[in-house]
């Protein structure tokens, strides 16, 4: 079988569940299609219309006009587009879709003023008004066309694009054989100008149907201050975005190409053909090459997609072009022309357009709009510009036919090497647009440290109110700068300002008169641990004191007076103890009879006094202190058993990373002990015996104790481990083992088959639901609360599997993030979403990507079964059905034995239960719900 984590060359939400998911797309999912049926129908009419008068145009153009006139026809389209296209509709109300009436509406109109014209003016000596017929023929539908484009990707999410714009597309295709065919009936019996009024009519009747179709679906676009000011400073920005110069060349290359061989077309037909067969000929083309276009449309664009991918049909398109102008140079004659035109003309507006826009689809909103405009406008009417002059140089240069045939070969020649690549780039920009990168809050603390920062903070030092001081002695301290803080506070009026003093200040100092201010802070400090009111005060003060110099007379003093506070008395025997100045052992016994019936102040007190000094002495102390469930003493304590380090420490803090409390602290411990604390935690992994809490937290203290021993030990460990949130557990400390150490080397083998596992598991729990809902439906008295609870339980262990899935992709690789993607795709919207599932289909391959994207993907459970069975099928593993008929027992008995010892497996003995129970209270054998059959799932 092939790799199932199998990956492309080029450099994601899961599924609701039920009715969720039905709720959370239907609205637009409703939206969407009428956008694409006002779609379909607008380019129906719009290219119907196209049709129609371009057959007209060509007849009367090449009849009336010198073909030395097309060049400049071309250059004065191209300037035309660029007014055109800078045209906003007004009266709309900023709606697109009654942008698109408008110009609908606007264009009839004209297009029957021109028709009415051209009655006379065919007459003189000068048809001028042909000239605007070529020029408006060219540039309306394009403009329209382009706007529809545009409203397309401003509306619908990518998955939606990919599977209607070929559709959409598609109703073109037919507009214009349907205007291809009406011109071809009509063109021996009317005269060419006809067809310009039944074009007006038809653009007229088109212009209803966005306008009544998306009155409330289309969100209307920026305003338009936003709009200038966004093009007037974000010119330089847009140009600046290479994989949107790369597209503009690429519409300025297909435009050049698409103009010259339109002109070699004209050349040859005018050359060969008399004018009284032009009408008929440019009919028949027409329809034709509609009707080829139309069919790749409907059967040809999804397919190539999907197999060739979005990017490399940018690649193909000019290969082939290529391959028929060679053979066009090589044969020569007008029915090879024709064929290169008629090819050109069908694969532009079948492959061409479509994928195009595709590529479009991963531009952000704000730079897809305003990139759009240039990319349609300047880009393409740019490549007839360009055309245009290049043709008029061959004229001035007397070059042939086969010359103009030779440059639109080097065009499409560049054509291919700027398109290599894009498919590339197009996931790059897929994954930029989906994973932008969030802004950073943290402030420089270190600003503070120097000028006027720091002389605001001992200003600060002075207030009055004591939260200020104390702000300011914080940062002092994350400044480096805590020998700025005097003396004088350690007598400041607020208690929490002289305990923050006392535990910042530091006791060596540096520099001119360090050697008065040590002696007067340590007399300052005893004057603290003995008389101040304040008992937190005095143990901080004590404590600091000791932790420099310890007094012994004072500390004895401290512990035989009688009114000596608890606290006050653990910190100066621990003291004692640490310096040999007392009995060990009964200093200890008195140590641990204070901590058990002290409070939390004491045992924090003596915990962190211990934390200062640690010593193996204080053993059987610490393991007292462990006895009361005090996170911040729990925290300290184990933190003082790293250090003290042994055997029986360190199966204790192994014991303790099953405690949330203690589990951090543990592995800090576990990791400052080093090698001897591997082997321990190691053996901790592979013990069933041990508490599954203590198991799924040993992975990560692995980690933490030698990432390079950790790497191999859970990758055996994920391979072998049965417990399903262990191995969870396991790829999240192997994802962190990634982040510490990128470079280390994980097994893609061993990789694969957890892949293989969590989708067995996802396919598995759905299959399961699908199996539970077909029974509620089949018998409503199964619907019981136990049910609902089991169902819910069972997509939340689908859900599950998905994210380990893509744990395991993210460690197969690591360039990618494919847990942020699914995060990602989890919250977003639904164009997030769709943009989510088209990086994963362009990131993964083969089983990989069939199996993920069905996981994922926003249809119906039982629709995503369908495509995870033959998944699993097509990628060599047996697929599994769900049971029929009166299997709902065997059905549940299989859920007991495949979950044994879980709550999947309880919710089903008693879901058992309570259908026979139930049917006993009706009557009914208790088989008659499929009782106890066992079937392997």
């Amino acid at each position: 079988m092939d790799d199932p984590l199998a990956m492309t060359n080029a450099p994601v939400r899961t599924p609701r569940v039920g009715a969720d998911r039905a709720a959370g797309t239907a609205e637009p999912a409703s939206a969407e299609r009428r956008l694409v049926v006002a779609a379909f129908v607008s380019l129906l009419g719009t290219l119907g219309a196209h049709a129609l008068l371009e057959t007209a145009r060509d007849a009367l153009v090449l009849t009336h006009l010198p073909l030395w006139r097309l060049p400049w026809l071309y250059l004065a389209m191209a300037a035309l587009s660029l007014v055109v296209g800078s045209v906003r509709t007004t009266g709309s109300g900023g709606n697109p879709a009654r942008d698109v009436s408008i110009s609908l509406l606007v264009g009839g109109v004209a297009t029957a003023g021109l028709g009415v014209g051209l009655g006379d003016a065919l007459a003189g000596p000068g048809p001028v008004l042909l000239h605007l017929l070529f020029l408006w023929s060219g540039t309306f539908a394009a403009f329209v066309v382009g706007r529809l484009w545009a409203l397309l990707g401003e509306s619908i999410d990518m998955t939606v694009a990919k599977r209607s714009y070929g559709r959409v597309a598609a109703g073109g295709g037919l507009g214009a054989v349907a205007g291809a065919a009406v011109a071809r009936l009509l063109s021996t019996r009317v005269e060419p100008r006809m067809l310009i009024f039944l074009a007006a009519a038809v653009m007229m009747a088109t212009a209803l149907v966005p306008a009544l179709l998306l009155r409330h679906t289309v969100p209307p676009t920026p305003r338009k201050r936003e709009r200038t000011a966004a093009t007037g400073r974000s010119l330089v920005w847009l140009f600046g975005q290479g994989y949107v110069i790369r597209l503009m060349v690429l519409a300025v290359l297909a435009a050049s190409i698409s103009t010259v061989l339109d002109f070699s077309f004209k050349e040859a037909v005018i050359t060969h053909l008399s004018s009284q067969q032009l009408p008929r000929f440019f009919a028949t083309f027409h329809l034709i090459t509609s009707a080829a276009s139309l069919l790749l449309q409907v059967f040809g664009v999804a397919l190539v997609v999907r197999l060739v991918g979005v990017g490399r049909v940018q690649v193909w398109v000019p290969l082939l072009l290529l391959l028929g102008v060679v053979m066009t140079l090589m044969t020569g004659g007008l029915a090879a022309v024709v064929l290169v035109r008629g090819f050109e003309t069908a694969v532009r507006s079948s492959f061409q357009r479509p994928t195009f826009e595709l590529l479009q689809m991963p531009l952000g909103d704000r730079l897809r709009r305003q990139a759009k405009p240039i990319i349609d406008a300047f880009g393409q009417r740019a490549g007839q510009a360009v055309a245009g002059l290049g043709l008029l140089l061959m004229f001035r240069m007397a070059a042939g036919p086969g010359v103009r045939l030779i440059g639109a070969a080097a065009l499409l020649a560049v054509w291919m090497v700027v398109a290599h690549g894009l498919g590339r780039r197009y996931v790059d920009m897929l994954r930029a647009t989906l994973l932008q990168p969030k802004l950073s809050g943290d402030v420089a603390i270190g600003s503070y440290a120097d000028g006027p920062g720091r002389a605001t903070l001992i200003d600060a030092l002075d207030s009055s109110c004591a939260l200020e001081v104390r702000a300011a002695v914080d940062l002092l301290v994350a400044c480096g700068q805590a020998r700025m803080i005097p003396l004088k506070l350690l007598r400041h009026p607020s208690f929490e300002v002289v305990r923050s003093v006392v535990q910042a200040i530091p006791i060596v100092v540096e520099g001119d008169g360090a050697s008065d201010r040590v002696p007067l802070l340590l007399t300052m400090l005893d004057e603290l641990a003995e008389r101040h009111v304040d008992e937190s005060v005095r143990s901080a003060a004590l404590r600091r004191r000791s932790a420099v110099a310890p007094d012994r007379p004072a500390l004895s003093r401290l512990v035989a007076r009688p009114d000596c506070p608890p606290t006050i008395r653990g910190i100066a025997l621990v003291v004692l103890v640490d310096q040999g100045w007392i009995d060990v052992d009964q200093a200890v016994a008195q140590l641990c009879a204070l901590v058990k019936n002290g409070d939390l102040a004491l045992r924090l007190a003596v915990a962190e006094s211990i934390a200062e000094r640690p010593s193996p002495r204080f053993e059987k102390l610490l393991f007292s202190l462990a006895d009361q469930p005090d996170p911040e003493v729990l925290s300290r304590v184990a933190e003082t058993l790293g250090a003290i380090g042994g055997p029986t420490t360190m199966g204790a803090l192994v014991r303790w990373l099953g405690n949330r409390e203690t589990r951090v602290p543990a592995r800090a411990a576990l990791a400052r002990i080093g090698a001897a604390a591997f082997e321990l935690t190691l053996a901790a992994l592979t013990d069933v015996k041990q508490p599954v809490a203590v198991r799924a937290n040993v992975a990560r203290a692995l980690v933490e104790i030698d990432p390079d021993r950790a790497a191999v030990a859970l990758m055996d460990g994920l391979l072998i481990e049965q417990d399903g949130f262990v191995r969870f557990r396991i790829l999240r400390a192997l994802s962190r083992l990634r982040r510490v150490q990128p470079r280390t080397e994980l097994d893609p083998d061993i990789l694969a088959r957890a892949a293989a596992a969590a989708t067995d598991s996802a396919y598995r729990y759905l299959g399961w639901r699908v199996c539970l809902e077909d029974g509620a439906s089949r018998d409503s008295r199964r619907r019981t609360p136990t049910w609902a609870l089991l169902r819910e339980l069972l997509g939340e262990k689908e859900q599950n599997a998905i994210e380990r899935l893509f744990r395991v992709l993210t460690l197969r690789y690591p360039r990618e993030d494919f847990g942020r993607m699914l995060r990602a795709v989890r919250g977003g919207g639904h164009r997030t979403r769709a943009a989510g599932r088209e990086l994963i289909e362009n990131l993964l391959t083969g089983p990989a990507q069939v199996l993920t994207l069905a996981l994922i993907d926003e249809m119906g459970d039982r629709q995503r079964f369908a495509a995870l069975t033959a998944g699993q099928r097509a990628a060599g593993a047996r697929g599994w059905g769900p049971p029929r008929g009166p299997a709902y027992g065997a059905l549940l008995t299989a859920i007991g034995l495949a979950e044994e010892g879980g709550t999947l497996a309880a919710l089903a003995t008693h879901h058992t239960q309570e259908l026979s129970a139930l049917s006993l209270r009706r009557g009914r054998r208790p088989h008659d719900h499929g009782a106890v059959a066992a079937t392997h799932v």
